[in-house]
């Protein structure tokens, strides 16, 4: 029996179990521990992280909805995960849909909690997309932590941002995503 289980495990039969995506979504109509922050550095902006009653978009689903209102200044409002045991991480897979932004800014923070910020660009329209994000090997913007650049280790925080410079409609000045599922894969 311990042979066949050797065998099973190194055959790769039983490590698809082992990898299984880390769930941090909304698609069961709860939030599973984000968190809600207005960008400091620019005072101004407002905004909220809410559980939507109804389900939203193209075709309808559970989802939060991330509120951005930069109409009396600011840059960003956004919402956060932390984890207390830093996660393996290969690449996040985001479901999300909105009629007002057309960009977000990823940040990721590593094991030195260096922080990796990246845009990401979609078009929506109020259907639901798939956005991935892979673990980067190196970043542009980048601070805190080992302050290199590179990635460290595992996953310490996942923090989701919309900007004014985000909406399709600027002189609207506020817009919502929509967010049903967040997922964290292994590499």
């Amino acid at each position: 029996m311990k042979k066949l289980f050797s065998l099973l495990l190194f055959s790769g039969a039983v490590l698809p179990v082992l990898a299984e995506a880390l769930e941090i979504s909304f698609d069961k109509g709860t939030n599973p521990g984000w968190g809600f922050f207005i960008g400091m550095e620019a005072p101004g902006a407002q905004g909220n992280l809410v559980m939507m009653p109804e389900k939203v978009g193209i075709p309808a689903l559970p989802a939060a909805r991330l509120e951005g209102a930069f109409n009396n200044g600011g840059w960003y409002v956004g919402m956060s995960r932390h984890f207390q045991k830093p996660v393996p991480f290969g690449k996040l897979t985001i479901k999300l849909a909105s009629w007002d932004y057309n960009a977000i800014v990823i940040r990721l923070v590593d094991s030195t909690g260096q922080t990796h910020q990246m845009p990401v660009w979609f078009r929506s329209g109020g259907e639901w997309k798939e956005l991935v994000v892979q673990r980067p090997k190196w970043s542009r913007i980048h601070w805190g932590g080992a302050n290199d650049g590179k990635w460290h280790g595992n996953l310490k925080s996942v923090i989701i941002l919309v900007e004014g410079n985000g909406l399709v409609d600027r002189k609207k000045g506020q817009g919502f995503l929509y967010l049903n599922r967040i997922a964290i894969e292994a590499p």
